[in-house]
């Protein structure tokens, strides 16, 4: 139960500092964005709308971080450590890439930048050497049977998949049981005015 605790307690941390690092990128990407102005080249308007498509992406990404169920329904990458450490790395090498005007703005920019290319490397590592399947597992999700399929005549079987994430899987539905009664004979059908019988002798199909 202690381990249980102590894993617990740093995967919070993991989020809240997570959190914490894309809030402090996100006042400075909006930071960036004041000491564009005023915008009198092309090259200025361009950026601006860079840094603002950032800030939404770093909106986005806290709200991943919370595991919002509405979000991960479009976002499913965000589920998995190692799919939203590529946004990550993204934001961090767009910081880095572009330099502010002003002293201080352009020191708190490589702050942000290396914190958040260091964020995604380390949820990089973390998803591939599968401790995300602790995570998982700490709250249930790798047990076998659902609440879903209670009543419904089928079991669900919830693992892990390769990413460390739930799994579930529906058996095929059986086949009706054979009965043993053969299928009733078609009627025969009544024969019409142009109907004749090939079997009787004297029957003439063209009259």
């Amino acid at each position: 139960m202690a381990g249980h605790k102590l894993a617990n307690f740093l995967f919070n941390v993991l989020t809240i500092a997570s959190i914490i690092v894309d809030l402090f990128a996100a006042v400075v990407a909006v930071l960036m964005i004041v000491f564009l102005f005023p915008l009198t080249t092309i090259e200025a308007v361009i950026r601006m709308i860079l840094f603002a498509c950032l800030v939404v992406l770093l909106l986005v990404m806290i709200l991943g971080e919370t595991e919002s169920k509405r979000l991960l329904q479009f976002a499913a990458f965000l589920r998995y450590w190692p799919g939203r450490s590529i946004p990550y790395l993204f934001i961090g090498l767009v910081i880095l890439s572009n330099t502010a005007s002003n002293a201080i703005i352009n020191i708190l920019r490589q702050i942000a930048g290396w914190a958040v290319v260091s964020l995604g490397l380390l949820y990089f590592l973390l998803g591939v050497t599968c401790v995300q399947r602790v995570k998982f597992a700490l709250r249930g999700e790798g047990k076998v049977g659902s609440a879903s399929g209670v009543g419904s005549g089928v079991s669900v079987h919830e693992g892990a998949d390769d990413f460390g994430g739930p799994a579930t899987y529906a058996p095929p539905a059986a086949a009706p049981a054979f009965t043993g009664e053969a299928a009733a004979p078609a009627a025969p059908t009544t024969g019409g005015p142009g109907d004749f019988n090939w079997d009787k002798p004297g029957s003439d199909p063209f009259a």
